[in-house]
């Protein structure tokens, strides 16, 4: 079991806890995300934009990324075709072979600062992206992959997003629990149901 705290990345195997923090090379102790991508082997995101972490093997260790440098990833998504997807605090990104490319989200509201992107989902040809409270902003948005753009938006306070083991999103707003219309989905809108 993987627990991200504020003081590191601790490691529970079932009979003792492992711990990581920045004397074991992680960039931050702040951990905002892990994602497995191989046998023992994870991508570390700490609050820092410095660089991406791996654990491989009980390790921490450094991933050097080629392209865009690295931004501050506050989540990863892989989706159905292994591609891995980051929002961040600069933005929305792909990963692919250790190569970082920012994707077009010219379509969000402008505003001063970075577009601080939080909850991100994967479904089908989309992701589901929220705005988190750093950006003192709200919004819940639709990014079309294959056509590399924002295609469909909701006002609102996303304050959690996900998907479930038989790939609904789930999205709690409104103090309320609600469901992505699938259809709508398909068609590249966004409806939420409850």
């Amino acid at each position: 079991m993987y627990f991200l705290t504020y003081g590191g990345l601790s490691v529970f195997d079932g009979a003792r806890f492992r711990n990581y923090t920045t004397q074991n090379g992680l960039a931050n102790n702040v951990v905002n995300d892990i994602l497995e991508v191989g046998d023992d082997s994870l991508l570390v995101a700490t609050n820092s934009g410095s660089f991406l972490n791996v654990l491989v093997k009980g390790k921490i260790g450094k991933l050097i990324t080629e392209g865009f440098r690295c931004p501050l990833v506050n989540q990863f998504c892989r989706n159905d075709h292994g591609k891995i997807y980051l929002s961040s605090d600069d933005g929305l990104f792909v990963l692919e072979k250790k190569k970082v490319s920012e994707l077009d989200i010219s379509l969000l509201p402008k505003r001063t600062g970075a577009p601080y992107l939080s909850n991100i989902s994967c479904t089908g040809n989309y992701l589901v992206i929220s705005i988190n409270e750093m950006a003192g902003s709200r919004g819940l948005y639709l990014y079309d992959i294959k056509n590399n753009r924002i295609c469909d938006a909701l006002d609102q306070f996303v304050y959690l997003l996900g998907k479930d083991e038989k790939n609904y999103t789930w999205i709690f707003c409104l103090n309320k629990l609600f469901v992505l219309d699938t259809a709508a989905l398909e068609k590249g809108k966004l409806l939420l149901k409850l």
